[in-house]
């Protein structure tokens, strides 16, 4: 009796997790489908969050070495913002695209500032201007 519960309660929780995977899987599909490229010279509005790039090793996705904090460097879908581009971000300043990651999907950024800061700065809604 006791291994016939077992077994249900790890079916159960193995259905559980697939549920809840299947359930962010389905809902960051959208944002992803409605990603499209930037416009150059247009404001937009994009989440952002800050991460510490050194922190996490300095060598970001398009090949740049970021060895300093104060280096103003973002993470992109490069779908939607093309690596390598530059990138003004209001109360950030101007940035190179130059890194992405997991999480960034559609119009969502990471920028590059200490942790501290980074835990500071939160998760918010910024204004993005594609300059070059």
């Amino acid at each position: 009796m006791k291994t016939i519960v077992k077994t249900l309660m790890v079916a159960l929780f193995v259905t559980v997790g697939l549920i809840t995977v299947q359930s962010f899987c389905n809902s960051a599909t959208p944002a992803v489908a409605a990603a499209s490229r930037l416009q150059k010279g247009k404001t937009y509005a994009v989440k952002a969050t800050g991460y510490d790039a050194v922190r996490l090793g300095g060598r970001t996705a398009s090949g740049y070495f970021v060895n300093s904090k104060k280096k103003k460097v973002i993470a992109v879908d490069p779908r939607v913002i093309k690596l390598g581009s530059k990138v003004k971000v209001k109360g950030y300043g101007t940035a190179i695209a130059a890194d992405t990651g997991g999480l960034i999907k559609g119009r969502r950024i990471d920028l590059n500032m200490s942790t501290s800061k980074a835990i500071r700065f939160g998760y918010r809604t910024v204004q993005v201007t594609v300059v070059k």
